[in-house]
């Protein structure tokens, strides 16, 4: 993707990212364009990526949540009741969307297995050695934002 922060982020891991349009990835995966790929396993499966990519690592590197948003004005001015039962809601709907997510993630992986791809679980000394790659891009997030607020709370709930 096409995003300063992945690319910085594969470039401190030593790879040299090659951001495409989506629809091209499977052609150049197949044509040898690039070596590899980065998506959810959802993705890789409903994209047919396991059939030109026979090697997938499993490195727990990125974690995207779905983010619900109000306007902040509105849900103020809501009465107490009303705003509880969007707290609720959106709680409840979060807690869904992960389990699906979970269902779906195992679907794919046997999915991806089945047609033969080596499936590799990296280390977790491995992944502590990435944390400690992605610091610089961590800053260069805190400048891209103008504080480093966000990352700070970010890393304190990640720790947790």
């Amino acid at each position: 993707m096409e995003n300063q922060l992945h690319m910085a982020a594969w470039k401190e891991m030593g790879a040299n990212p090659t951001p495409m349009a989506f629809g091209e990835v499977y052609t150049a995966l197949q044509q040898g364009t690039v070596d590899g790929q980065e998506n959810p396993l959802a993705l890789i499966d409903s994209n047919k990526f396991y059939e030109p990519n026979k090697y997938l690592t499993m490195s727990g590197h990125i974690y995207t949540p779905f983010v619900v948003m109000m306007n902040e004005k509105f849900f103020n001015e809501l009465p107490e009741d009303l705003q509880k039962v969007v707290l609720d809601a959106v709680k409840e709907a979060g807690d869904y969307q992960r389990q699906l997510m979970i269902e779906q993630e195992k679907k794919s992986l046997q999915i991806i297995t089945d047609n033969g791809n080596v499936i590799n679980e990296l280390p977790a000394e491995e992944k502590e050695k990435m944390v400690e790659l992605m610091k610089p891009v961590y800053d260069k997030g805190a400048e891209l934002m103008g504080s480093s607020q966000l990352i700070d709370e970010l890393l304190a709930e990640v720790k947790k």
